[in-house]
C-alpha cells in the first residue's frame, strides 16, 4: 500500500510543477504586456494597443486553462485520498 501512496504523491507533485510553470509563464507574459502597454500609451500607438489586447486575450485563455487543470488535479487528489481512506478501513 505505501507504493500506491508514493505514486499518488509523485503524480500530484508533477501536476503541481506543471501548474507552477504555467503560472510563471502567465506572469512573464503579463509583465511583458504591461511594459508594452506603457510604451503604447506614451507613444499613443493604437496599433500596438490592438496587439496588446490580442495578447491579453491569450493570457485570459491560459488563465482559464490553469484554473481547469488545477481543479482537475484537486478533484483527482480528493478521489485518490478518499479511495485510500476507504481501503484503510
Amino acid at each position: 500500500m505505501p507504493e500506491r501512496a508514493k505514486h499518488i504523491s509523485a503524480s500530484f507533485d508533477a501536476a503541481l510543477y506543471g501548474l507552477k510553470n504555467d503560472v510563471l509563464m502567465m506572469s512573464s507574459l503579463t509583465d511583458r504586456i504591461f511594459q508594452t502597454a506603457f510604451e503604447a500609451l506614451l507613444k499613443r500607438d493604437s496599433e500596438l494597443c490592438d496587439h496588446i489586447i490580442a495578447e491579453d486575450e491569450e493570457i485570459d485563455l491560459l488563465e482559464k486553462q490553469v484554473d481547469q487543470d488545477g481543479l482537475k488535479k484537486e478533484l483527482s487528489g480528493r478521489s485518490a485520498s478518499s479511495s485510500t481512506s476507504v481501503t484503510k478501513r
